[in-house]
């Protein structure tokens, strides 16, 4: 149970819809200990960690903070700012991330 008591203040989330991971900014907390991190987690996580960010903000549909930007290639980059609502997660959370088979039609 070494991660226990850490925690992520996640400051920004980025995937696009041609990429198989999410990019997780934020800063790791452990105790007294804090500094500025970059996480890269499976697509399969993305689900989890908006579930667990909107547990945090009941108030409000974390899914209209997404910001879309769209290329010429035909590529969608999506942006996440949650740096103004309450954005922390436990670390067990991208810490624990499994494998999974993903299905595409």
């Amino acid at each position: 149970m070494e991660n226990l008591g850490k925690q992520i203040a996640v400051s920004q989330l980025e995937f696009s819809n041609q990429s198989e991971e999410v990019i997780l900014k934020g800063q790791l907390i452990n105790q007294n200990l804090s500094y500025q991190s970059t996480f890269i987690v499976g697509i399969s996580m993305l689900n989890v960690l908006l579930n667990n960010l909107q547990k945090s903000n009941p108030d409000l549909d974390v899914q209209e903070l997404i910001e879309v930007e769209s290329l010429p290639n035909g590529e969608l980059n999506y942006l996440l700012n949650v740096e103004e609502i309450s954005n922390i997660l436990p670390a067990w959370i991208i810490e624990s991330e499994k494998t999974y088979k993903q299905i595409r039609a």
